[in-house]
């Protein structure tokens, strides 16, 4: 069926500085710290919550004589059990976004505003260089300052003799807690 009046959206077009920002926070050694914070934090949760539930849900079909035990009135543990199932799904997205708002936004802030210093910084220095064909390092700054960009005698297309790495291996990182 076709639509009349309708047009076909138009391709999206993004800005530069938008992939050049992607591209510096990707290449960022921060990043890539974050994302497994994250991933240990959601690993850790949905396991916690599943081992829970299906706790409640075993005790209820194997131990019948247990869920059955009343506490007081007509409460008795399966009900308490089940309670417990949405009190605890409440106190892990706490828990979820507090670590969120102590731990990983601020870090993530850092690289973010890490990487549109480097995009300007890139773009006023193309702004004040002569056009040429090569492009901007965007590549991430270690805390000293300094940057390694790519050796400019290397060919597109052609591998490069791998750099020494600007960090020192004693190097403390404070995003890690730790050295390398």
């Amino acid at each position: 069926m076709v639509v009349t009046g309708s047009r076909p959206s138009p391709r999206r077009r993004t800005d530069p500085r938008d992939r050049a920002r992607y591209v510096a926070i990707r290449q960022d050694e921060r990043f890539v710290v974050l994302k497994g914070k994250f991933r240990r934090l959601i690993v850790l949760m949905v396991s916690l919550f599943l081992g829970w539930y299906f706790l409640y849900v075993l005790a209820s079909a194997f131990a019948r004589d247990l869920m059955a035990y009343r506490l007081f009135g007509n409460i008795n543990v399966a009900l308490v059990f089940g309670v417990l199932q949405f009190a605890s799904a409440f106190v892990l997205a706490w828990r979820h976004t507090r670590y969120a708002r102590e731990v990983l936004d601020p870090l993530a802030a850092q690289i973010v505003a890490d990487a549109e210093e480097r995009v300007g910084e890139a773009v006023r220095r193309r702004a004040a260089a002569p056009p040429s064909g090569e492009r901007p390092y965007l590549g991430p700054t270690p805390p000293d300052g300094t940057q390694s960009p790519p050796d400019p005698a290397a060919r597109p297309g052609t591998a490069s003799p791998p750099r020494p790495s600007p960090w020192p291996e004693t190097a403390t990182r404070p995003w890690t807690g730790g050295t390398r």
